[in-house]
């Protein structure tokens, strides 16, 4: 039985150096550096190979010394070592986890875990309200379908930047995400400026009410989904999937509602029940959203610190801090804020006309195009939201990556799948061979959601992951101001989406380049 089995891989790290210093029984001070560089050693591979995700093969190049080199120092080094220790030793170098373990919820709150998770996703749930909004389009078409295009492209660029108020201040000086969830939830009473609009046929109103109700979500939605990361500490991207599916869900059951809505009450009455309802979720989850006690972990550092507290052999796992500037002024970031650009504008402009689509390109009736919306965001949940944070973190622990890992691959996949779809509509005239190319680009956009969140800490160390992905917020924010309304307008000039799908499918191309050209920023892993 192994020396140090069951003990997390810091302490059998130290352990087993003791028992170096004790049964090899060397006091020369040579003999005892060369121990002391053989596990500083074991240490930095430990923190590049936690791992497989960070750097694939061709990013490995400076660390190639590998298990077989080090076992063979060890042996040199301590030659009357036992047989089972050598195995310990020979364990540790072979382990490859991708964080250091994490400690367990404290047993004084772990009976509250799943009210608090419950509770967050009810908050999360309140973020499908900007893919079901397109239920509107057909009932607005006095308006123009510009402008009801314009004001949900408006709401999704307003939730974008929410996200990134709360990342870049709420985080900082407000006391946890029930404070950030009651100040800002209040913003989305203001959808019902809407129904003003719609007797005045006001259309800046209306694009100024869905903007601030999407700048109520944003803060809310973020909130939500760091909560609920720490109440599931040893699962953080699991915590995300499960973040996204019910803001996946949440737009099933909007679209629904709306649906019903409008034609029991009419118009008006659907956009104020709307907007309580969103109120009701966002407030009533948040009052029961509370932080665990997680001191003795290192989950605070890893999502939300700039100065971990932990000893160097951990925090060499998470990477190196790096500033704002540094990081945009990267060419990483370049590519990935690029990639990111082309991978969601596709699907923000087909949620933000769904509606118009279905009815007008494909010639559906009103009441079988809004069974449609919701279909198809039932769709974009099940088979793009829910499965994409899984399949990536199942293929970060494969041995065979095509693009240095899981996550890089997928999100190649996806732009590929992407294109050629884009680059099909263009071409297709039949409803439901139009029908099914449309349904493969929203699952795409549901899985892409999830992939910029993990390779935002993949590629620029966990350290650094919080900032990262406010920064790259403002890459989907733009997506969402100019797919949405590109689609519309040249539509409108040309009299088809010919041109549009063309025009997408070329940027998609671009962001696909983008995508081969990913690589780990290695001023965030390593001191140059």
């Amino acid at each position: 039985m192994s020396l140090t089995e069951g003990l997390p891989h810091i302490f059998r790290k130290r352990t087993l150096q003791r028992r170096l210093e004790i049964l090899g029984g060397v006091d020369s001070d040579g003999e005892d550096q060369e121990r002391d560089a053989l596990f500083a050693g074991l240490g930095r591979r430990e923190s590049f190979t936690e791992g497989s995700v960070l750097f694939g093969d061709d990013d490995e190049e400076d660390f190639d010394g590998g298990s077989t080199l080090l076992f063979s120092q060890a042996t040199s080094t301590t030659g009357n070592l036992n047989t089972s220790l050598l195995s310990s030793v020979a364990t540790v170098m072979e382990r490859q986890p991708l964080y250091p373990p994490e400690p367990p919820l404290p047993s004084k709150v772990k009976d509250a875990k799943w009210l608090r998770v419950a509770a967050s996703c009810v908050v999360v749930s309140s973020n499908g309200v900007q893919y079901a909004l397109s239920q509107f389009m057909p009932h607005l078409k006095h308006l123009g379908q510009n402008t009801v295009a314009s004001a949900i492209s408006l709401f999704i660029c307003s939730f974008t930047l929410g996200c990134i108020f709360h990342g870049s201040f709420l985080m900082k000086y407000v006391e946890g995400p029930r404070v950030s969830v009651l100040l800002t939830s209040p913003l989305v009473l203001a959808l019902l400026l809407s129904t003003a609009a719609l007797r005045g046929d006001e259309a800046w109103l209306l694009q100024l009410s869905f903007a601030l109700t999407g700048f109520g979500v944003g803060p809310s939605f973020l909130s939500a989904i760091i909560h609920m990361q720490f109440w599931l500490p040893k699962s953080p991207a699991l915590a995300s999937s499960i973040g996204m599916a019910f803001g996946g869900l949440g737009s099933v059951a909007m679209a629904t509602m709306i649906e019903v809505c409008i034609d029991k009450y009419g118009i008006y009455s659907s956009l104020t029940i709307l907007s309580l309802t969103l109120f009701g979720l966002q407030a009533g989850g948040g009052l029961f959203l509370k932080m665990p006690d997680l001191s003795s972990g290192h989950t605070k550092d890893l999502l939300v610190s700039h100065r971990s507290k932990l000893d160097s052999s951990t925090r060499s796992g998470l990477g190196i801090e790096l500033t704002a500037g540094e990081i945009v002024k990267s060419s990483e970031f370049a590519l990935f804020w690029v990639s990111a650009f082309t991978a969601v504008g596709p699907g923000y402009a087909l949620f933000a006309n769904l509606g118009g689509i279905f009815t007008t390109s494909l010639g559906m009736p009103k009441r079988v195009a809004a069974n449609w919306v919701i279909l198809v965001n039932l769709i974009a949940t099940i088979f793009g939201r829910l499965p994409a944070g899984y399949i990536a973190d199942r293929w970060n622990m494969s041995q065979w990556k095509i693009f240095g890992s899981g996550s890089r691959s997928l999100f190649l996949l996806f732009h590929c799948v992407q294109m050629a779809g884009l680059l099909a509509s263009a071409f297709v005239t039949d409803e439901y061979l139009s029908l099914f190319l449309i349904t493969v680009i929203v699952v795409i956009f549901g899985g892409c959601n999830v992939l910029i969140a993990a390779l935002s800490r993949e590629l620029f160390a966990p350290i650094n992951s919080g900032q990262v992905y406010g920064l790259i917020l403002t890459s989907t924010a733009a997506s969402a101001l100019v797919f949405p309304n590109l689609l519309p307008f040249l539509n409108k000039l040309t009299g088809e989406n010919f041109f549009y799908n063309i025009l997408a499918c070329l940027i998609s191309c671009v962001g696909a380049v983008c995508c081969l050209l990913l690589k780990p920023l290695p001023k965030a892993f390593k001191q140059l």
